[in-house]
């Protein structure tokens, strides 16, 4: 487990992702994250399991000859928000008889990237998430990303932005995000006492738990959150309303003492996963 005075780097995304739910487990410090500040924003957001950052400028593009390419599956600025796991899409072509290798991926304007594994369950698509920390600012940033074949061929650059929004956060903030756009899917907490927290009923008059944002087209995110969460369990499941078939979704589970992280794939609409039940006794959490 890495501090996040360095690089979180995290088992929980695309290696080894299948239909079912994948998690892993974060210690965080109380920092605060900008944004807009490239070089400190790079070394708390939180990457792919065998991710590897380098200080320096990514490879060089090739000018001449066949190369990679790849295209951003956005047309848009993403939404995203503190505490939030935003998933950015791509596609990419790689020439004929090689293979695709890796990306390179640098928030612009820092001094270091970032050097990410392909997913082999999907060829042609990379769906990038990057951890947000819940201690994170509002502001936006950008990635540059690149794709790179076993020849060491190097495509051209293609920008996606994302825009992060201040949600609710405190002694818990359960927060959704996904993968593909025109869809929409609903973030459910089942808390203690047995209310349950979500678009047709966001706030809870016993505990204060809330829904704060409610996404309807596409990517997310949606966040629920207790200024002082009480003791008992907390259900959490996603629910595919409808739109695009098959995404992949993103639930980010943050405490005082860190954060969890669970993925999986939702494949048509009325789709439903149970998540994680949370079980809350004074300071600690259990999943």
């Amino acid at each position: 487990m890495f501090r996040s005075y360095y690089i979180l780097i995290v088992s929980v995304f695309f290696l080894l992702m299948g239909s079912c739910t994948r998690t892993t487990e974060i210690e965080v410090d109380p920092i605060v994250v900008d944004p807009s500040d490239p070089n400190s924003f790079s070394r708390y957001i939180i990457l792919p399991d065998g991710t590897v950052r380098i200080v320096g400028a990514p490879p060089a593009s090739n000018q001449t000859g066949t190369r990679p390419s790849i295209t951003a599956g956005a047309n848009t600025v993403i939404i995203s928000s503190n505490g939030s796991t935003v998933a950015i899409p791509f596609g990419f072509n790689i020439p004929s008889g090689s293979t695709v290798e890796g990306f390179y991926v640098q928030v612009e304007g820092s001094d270091s990237y970032f050097v990410v594994q392909p997913d082999p369950n999907n060829p042609g698509q990379f769906t990038l998430p990057i951890g947000i920390p819940a201690a994170s600012l509002s502001g936006r940033f950008c990635v540059n990303v690149w794709v790179y074949d076993d020849l060491n061929r190097v495509s051209t650059p293609v920008t996606q932005c994302v825009d992060i929004q201040k949600l609710g956060t405190g002694s818990l903030q359960v927060n959704l995000a996904w993968d593909t756009d025109n869809t929409d899917i609903d973030l459910h907490v089942i808390e203690p006492g047995g209310e349950e927290i979500y678009f047709g009923d966001k706030r809870s008059n016993v505990t204060g738990g809330q829904l704060d944002r409610d996404d309807t087209d596409g990517y997310g995110p949606e966040n629920i959150f207790w200024e002082n969460a009480p003791d008992g369990e907390y259900k959490v499941f996603v629910h595919y309303y409808g739109g695009t078939p098959r995404t992949r979704y993103f639930i980010t589970i943050n405490t005082a003492s860190g954060s969890r992280s669970y993925n999986g794939i939702l494949e048509r609409e009325d789709d439903q996963k149970d998540v994680v039940t949370i079980r809350k006794r004074g300071d600690q959490y259990s999943f």
